[in-house]
């Protein structure tokens, strides 16, 4: 094992890769507002190698997720949500309104709920169906009114979790 200690450093150390990210967003972004899906899929293609005629996740699909996942993981999801829930709203009980006065100034927060959130779920090789137990049922207990889900290379278990979680609508998209 090799120690290094901060002082040690020198610039090379937090020198990062030549890479624009920023601009690079602005332009799928663009893209994006001006090809509509044509552009969405554009990327899907180039970031997750896949290509749909439509990336909303049907019923159709949601009713077949579930017949392909065994009883017992739908089961220990039924549970995980539950036991999210529970712990949402008992976090979300703790948080409360706070106005107060400090040298005459008037202080506070409020508690607002969004009114839509998109969850990114990951993909990739393996299904991660706590990514969307743990991010749609705190939304759901916060009271947002739109939960969008989104994973790319989605499998079964995925849908059915953010199904089981509540999300008003489930895309097979990611990286976009």
């Amino acid at each position: 094992m090799n120690i290094i200690n901060y002082n040690e450093l020198n610039d090379s150390f937090f020198e990062t890769l030549d890479y624009d990210v920023e601009e690079n967003v602005k332009n799928i972004i663009k893209d994006v507002k001006q090809n509509g899906d044509s552009a969405i899929n554009k990327y899907c293609k180039l970031f997750d190698n896949c290509f749909f005629d439509n990336f909303e996740v049907s019923e159709k699909e949601i009713e077949q997720a579930y017949n392909v996942v065994s009883e017992d993981k739908i089961k220990a999801m039924k549970k995980a949500v539950k036991n999210v829930r529970t712990f949402a709203k008992r976090q979300l009980n703790s948080l409360k309104k706070l106005d107060t006065k400090i040298y005459g100034c008037k202080l506070g927060h409020r508690i607002i709920p969004l009114e839509s959130v998109g969850c990114y779920i990951p993909g990739g090789n393996y299904p991660l169906p706590s990514s969307a137990i743990m991010t749609i049922i705190p939304a759901k207990v916060a009271k947002v009114q739109r939960i969008l889900a989104f994973s790319p290379k989605i499998k079964p278990e995925t849908i059915v979790a953010a199904h089981l979680s509540g999300a008003n609508k489930i895309y097979k998209i990611g990286g976009v």
